[in-house]
C-alpha cells in the first residue's frame, strides 16, 4: 500500500513539475548535467519563511520541447538539512507559491486535486497489481480498463472529485465492475431533444427515458431532483437488465451484455483532470447535428469514405434537463469492426501492464518498430488531416478520443469519438459553409468555467492549433518519446516519418495546395494549451503558449 501511494506521489509531483517549467509558470535556475540531462532547482520558502531548495535532473526532448524529470530523484533541501526525496504535490506549490502567480484559494483547489489524484491513483494499481492481467491480447473493452495512466501531460489526471474510495472502486473504470444506470423518465417538455434523422427517443405515458449514472442517482435523487420527483416530473424505472463498465473517461459506459449496442454517456457531477464532468445542454443538443456533418462529408469524400474508411462513432440521440441530467447516446466500435478486426483505444500503445511488457512490445517485435510506426502515423494522420486541409474541420484527436483498428496488431484504420463538443472550425475557413449545421452556440455562463469548451474559431491558425495540441502534441508526442525510451526509434525519426505522411497527402491532392498553405500543419511554430496554468489563474481566457513544431524541424523520409 505505501509503496503504491508513493509511486503515485512520484508520478504526480512528477508531472506538475514538468507542465510548470514547461509552460513557464516557474522559472528554475539550472546547472550543466552530465549527458543530455540538466540540474534544475527552485528555491522556495517554507513556513516559518526560511529557504526550502527543490532540485532534480530533466531532458529536454524533441519533441516539442518537452520537459522530462528523472528518472533520479526529486529532492526537497530545506535550509541547513540534508536532502530527502520530494513527495507532497501540496507541500511543493505552498514552498514555492511566491514563484507562482497564483491565487491562494487557486493553488488550494488545485492541491487538493492533486491529493485526489495520488489517493485514486495508488488505489487503483494496487487493484491493478493485485489482479496481474496483461494488456496484450486483451479486447477493446477490456483495454478501456487495463489502461491506468490517465492523461500523458496533466498532473491531476484522475482528481475524480466527488468519488470517495468506495465509488473509485464501484465506478472506475480500472476496476471493472459491473454497472447499471437507473433508467428513468422525464416529462416531455422539461428535455431538450437532439437526433440523427429517424431516430426517437423512447417514450412512456408522455415521458421521455433516459439512464443515470447509479452514483448520479444517488448524489442528486433526494436533492436536486426531489421536487421533480414529487410533482410527478421525474420518475424511476429502475435498473434495466444490462450490464455497462465504465470507460477511461468514467461518464462513458460501454454495454458489456450486448457490446454492439450504444455507449451512454452520462452526466456525472464530479471534476477530473480539472474539469467538471458534467453534460452542458447546448452541447448535448449539438452532439447528433455534430455526428450527422460529420458522417455527412465522409460518405461524400471518396478518399474518406472508399479509401480510409475511418469510423466516426456517432452520437445518435441526446437528451437533456440540466447539466446534471443529460444523456448521450453513442454508436459502439464493435459495431464497425470487420472480420479479424480488433479494436485498440490509444491510450493503451504506450501503456506498461503490470508485468513490465509494453502492450504493443508484440506487434513491434514481428512488424519491426519502424515498419509498425510508418503503417501507425498513416493510419492515425490521414483521416485527421484531410478533415482538416479538405474540409477545414478539427477534430480533437488527442489519445482519449481515438481508437485503432487493427488485425493482429497490424494497423488498418481509425475510429474518433466524442464530438458533441471535440470540433472546431472557422466559417470562413469551411470547405462547404452551406452544409455546416445550424449549432446552438455555447452559452456565455459556460465559457465562464470552462474557457476552452467552443466549436466556432476566430481564425483558420487557431483551428489548425486544435489539431496540433491534441493529435500531435498531446498524443503522438508521447507515443513517439515511448518509441525512443523502450524501442530506441529516436524522436527525430519518429517525426521524419509522420512528416513523410503530411506532405504524401500534399501530393496526392495537390488541388489542396492552398489550403494546406492556410491550415499549415507544417508551420515552425504552433500554439498548445496550457493545462496546469489554467488551473491556477482566472478561467477568463484561453491560455495557450508558441512552442516548436517537431514536424518542422525534420526532413521527410
Amino acid at each position: 500500500m505505501i509503496e503504491e501511494t508513493v509511486a503515485a506521489q512520484r508520478r504526480v509531483l512528477g508531472r506538475l513539475v514538468e507542465s510548470l517549467v514547461y509552460e513557464g509558470a516557474v522559472r528554475p535556475q539550472s546547472e550543466p548535467g552530465r549527458g543530455s540531462r540538466d540540474r534544475l532547482r527552485l528555491v522556495g520558502r517554507d513556513r516559518a519563511g526560511d529557504p526550502v531548495v527543490y532540485s532534480w535532473a530533466a531532458r529536454r526532448r524533441y519533441s516539442f520541447g518537452r520537459l522530462r524529470l528523472g528518472p533520479e530523484t526529486l529532492w526537497r533541501a530545506p535550509a541547513g538539512q540534508p536532502p530527502g526525496e520530494a513527495l507532497s504535490p501540496r507541500l511543493f506549490l505552498d514552498e514555492i507559491a511566491t514563484l507562482l502567480a497564483a491565487a491562494p484559494e487557486r493553488r488550494n483547489a488545485f492541491a487538493a486535486e492533486l491529493e485526489r489524484t495520488v489517493a485514486n491513483d495508488a488505489q487503483a494499481r494496487r487493484h491493478w497489481r493485485a489482479a496481474a492481467r496483461r494488456a496484450a491480447g486483451a479486447s477493446f473493452d477490456d483495454l478501456e480498463g487495463l489502461v491506468v495512466e490517465g492523461h500523458p501531460y496533466h498532473p491531476s489526471y484522475k482528481s475524480r472529485l466527488g468519488f470517495d474510495a468506495a465509488d473509485n472502486a464501484a465506478f472506475g473504470p480500472e476496476f471493472a465492475q459491473p454497472i447499471r444506470p437507473v433508467w428513468v423518465g422525464l416529462r416531455r417538455d422539461l428535455v431538450e431533444l437532439a437526433a440523427v434523422p429517424g431516430l426517437r427517443p423512447d417514450v412512456v405515458d408522455d415521458r421521455v427515458v433516459l439512464p443515470v449514472h447509479p452514483w448520479q442517482w444517488r448524489r442528486h435523487a433526494t436533492t436536486t431532483w426531489a421536487d421533480l420527483q414529487a410533482s410527478g416530473a421525474l420518475v424511476a424505472f429502475g435498473s434495466g437488465e444490462d450490464d455497462y463498465r465504465a470507460q477511461q473517461s468514467i461518464r462513458s459506459l460501454a454495454n458489456i451484455s450486448c457490446p454492439e449496442e450504444a455507449t451512454l454517456k452520462l452526466a456525472l457531477s464530479i471534476v477530473n483532470t480539472s474539469t467538471a464532468r458534467t453534460l452542458a445542454p447546448h452541447a448535448v443538443a449539438n452532439a447528433p447535428l455534430i455526428t450527422a456533418w460529420l458522417q455527412g462529408i465522409a460518405a461524400r469524400d471518396p478518399y474518406l469514405g472508399r479509401e480510409l474508411r475511418p469510423v466516426l462513432l456517432g452520437e445518435r440521440l441526446g437528451v437533456a434537463h440540466s447539466p446534471e441530467l443529460a444523456a448521450i447516446w453513442r454508436e459502439s466500435v464493435h459495431s464497425y469492426l470487420g472480420p479479424g478486426e480488433e479494436a485498440a483505444p490509444f491510450t493503451a500503445l504506450i501503456h506498461v501492464d503490470a508485468t513490465g511488457e509494453p502492450f504493443i512490445a508484440g506487434w513491434v517485435k514481428e512488424q519491426s518498430v519502424e515498419a509498425w510506426t510508418k503503417r501507425l502515423l498513416t493510419v492515425a494522420v490521414l483521416p485527421v488531416l484531410h478533415f482538416l486541409v479538405a474540409h477545414g474541420i478539427a477534430l480533437e484527436a488527442h489519445a482519449q478520443n481515438l481508437l485503432l483498428i487493427h488485425a493482429g496488431g497490424r494497423p488498418r484504420r481509425l475510429a474518433l469519438r466524442d464530438f458533441h463538443d471535440g470540433v472546431r472550425f472557422c466559417a470562413g475557413g469551411l470547405a462547404e459553409p452551406a452544409a455546416r449545421p445550424a449549432l446552438r452556440p455555447t452559452p456565455p455562463e459556460h465559457l465562464r468555467v470552462n474557457r476552452n469548451s467552443y466549436l466556432e474559431a476566430q481564425s483558420d491558425e487557431e483551428v489548425r492549433d486544435y489539431v496540433h495540441d491534441c493529435l500531435f502534441f498531446v498524443n503522438l508526442a508521447e507515443l513517439a518519446m515511448f518509441l525512443e525510451d523502450r524501442f530506441e526509434l529516436a524522436e527525430e525519426r519518429f517525426w521524419a516519418l509522420a512528416r513523410r505522411v503530411v506532405e504524401d497527402h500534399r501530393r496526392r491532392f495537390p488541388d489542396l495546395a492552398g489550403r494546406a498553405d492556410r491550415f499549415d500543419v507544417l508551420a515552425p511554430e504552433v500554439a498548445v494549451e496550457q493545462l496546469t496554468t489554467r488551473r491556477l489563474l482566472p478561467d477568463t481566457e484561453v491560455r495557450l503558449q508558441h512552442v516548436r513544431n517537431p514536424l518542422a524541424g525534420v526532413d521527410a523520409d
